[in-house]
């Protein structure tokens, strides 16, 4: 019966611990040792002891070797919870980022839509003398130059909320970093009896 214990930073950078029990545990059946699913092993503490006796033993190596494995696996299944959390995080700063730079592009729409009005209603009208037909030309050039500074300030948001999103994302992987440790708390060899 190991201890795993598992401490990390939270968002708001406080410590956090837990801890785990993880039960390995084999029976011999013949000449062979066979290992015990883990509902069981935790049914076998429910069993009444009818005697007990304390004494040093050294557990067979299978039965370390699986500890070992089971201490891996809880470490893994911990790592990829941790993992799942991360990636919520992310999602919701990309739902942020795209929020963010959505006014940026609705000013970018609404001017390629200005410009093509104007566009259309130079095409549409044979009549219109030169003079009107310049200052038409003038309004679509003001709304190119505007489109491109709006391109311009969309760009540079966009930048600017990425690094700043990998700057959260890397502050929120190094406060979430998992640390492990553990340790024996006990081997226990029994016999059952009907």
């Amino acid at each position: 019966m190991e201890l795993l214990k598992c401490s990390r930073k939270t968002i708001n950078d406080m410590a956090e611990e837990f801890e785990k029990i993880i039960l390995t545990g084999f029976f011999k059946s013949g000449d062979r040792w066979e290992q015990i699913p883990n509902p069981r092993l935790e049914r076998l503490f429910d069993l009444d002891i009818a005697s007990e006796d304390k004494a040093d033993f050294r557990p067979h190596d299978t039965l370390e070797d699986a500890t070992a494995i089971q201490l891996k696996n809880a470490q893994i299944e911990i790592n990829t919870e941790n993992e799942s959390y991360i990636y919520e995080e992310m999602d919701r700063l990309d739902q942020f980022v795209e929020e963010s730079l959505l006014k940026f592009r609705q000013e970018m729409d609404t001017r390629e839509k200005e410009i093509k009005e104007l566009q259309k209603t130079t095409r549409a009208s044979r009549t219109l003398g030169a003079h009107e037909r310049d200052q038409i030309q003038a309004e679509i050039d003001k709304k190119q130059k505007e489109l491109f500074k709006a391109q311009k300030k969309y760009i540079q948001a966009q930048e600017e909320q990425f690094v700043d999103k990998d700057k959260r994302v890397a502050d929120l992987r190094s406060k979430l970093q998992m640390n492990f440790s553990h340790e024996r708390i006990a081997a226990i060899n029994f016999t059952i009896i009907s």
